[in-house]
């Protein structure tokens, strides 16, 4: 008998508890129960922007200020856009290279075809076989300048610089009014091989040839400075603004010179 009575106190209880249990899930899910806790979350919202509005505001603004310093900064900066516009020559020419192979296999006797080729694969840094090509060319056509200067960088490029001086000067003895190959000799015979006489000699042989060639004098006047000769190397900036006074370059390079 008490046995029976605790199984029913046992059954009385739990119906109980599950009763409680359905009333507080019947609770949790009514309608105005759910709504009332969106209206507290939603006023729990407000009441934190309300307080940090301020620290919101400078964050956002934050953002896009740097946002707009960037966008300004890659707009300007030259460096960011030349390596943009690079990386897509070179896949230009990537994808060329198996087209110009081929022309180069279909017509070995053509000048054109090993340049074009030759061309493709110094871009994309094959500079051993751009020379193999460009000798080709030459074989072929014996007084182009441009192949020649261009196998000079080539040979440059993997740091043989006297078969680069060699190409520069035969650049030049074929067309003496080229002006990238003095560009490129002097270059070469400054900064790679020391050799500050000859680098100036070079340029002021191109400007007897070239006399007033702007691009020219600026290269000799920032060598003089590269070689710690600031009267030359000013004397040279005076002279481009005898006969182009706008030179924008030689300007600034003369307002820096009289800070420093």
């Amino acid at each position: 008998m008490d046995n029976d009575n605790a199984s029913r106190e046992d059954i009385v209880f739990t119906n109980q508890t599950n009763i409680q249990d359905c009333q507080v899930k019947s609770e949790a899910n009514n309608p105005q129960t759910v709504k009332a806790r969106k209206v507290i979350n939603l006023k729990t919202v407000k009441l934190w922007f309300k307080r940090n509005l301020a620290v919101v505001i400078v964050i956002i603004i934050v953002l896009l200020l740097g946002l707009v310093a960037f966008l300004i900064y890659q707009k300007m900066n030259p460096k960011i856009q030349s390596l943009s516009s690079n990386n897509q020559v070179v896949a230009d020419y990537n994808k060329k290279l198996t087209g110009l192979k081929a022309s180069v296999e279909k017509d070995s006797s053509s000048s054109s075809a090993h340049k074009n080729y030759a061309i493709a694969l110094y871009v994309t840094k094959n500079y051993d076989s751009a020379i193999k090509e460009y000798e080709a060319a030459l074989k072929i056509d014996g007084d182009d300048s441009i192949t020649y200067n261009n196998l000079g960088n080539a040979y440059r490029d993997i740091k043989n610089y006297d078969k680069a001086i060699e190409c520069y000067k035969k650049a030049i003895d074929k067309d003496s009014e080229l002006v990238n190959p003095y560009i490129n000799l002097a270059n070469v015979q400054l900064y790679s091989k020391k050799d500050s006489d000859a680098a100036i000699t070079t340029y002021k042989i191109a400007l007897e040839v070239l006399p007033n060639n702007s691009q020219i004098e600026l290269l000799l006047g920032s060598s003089y400075e590269y070689l710690a000769k600031p009267d030359e190397a000013r004397q040279v900036y005076e002279n481009i603004l005898g006969h182009d006074s706008e030179n924008i370059a030689a300007k600034s390079n003369l307002e820096r010179m009289d800070k420093n």
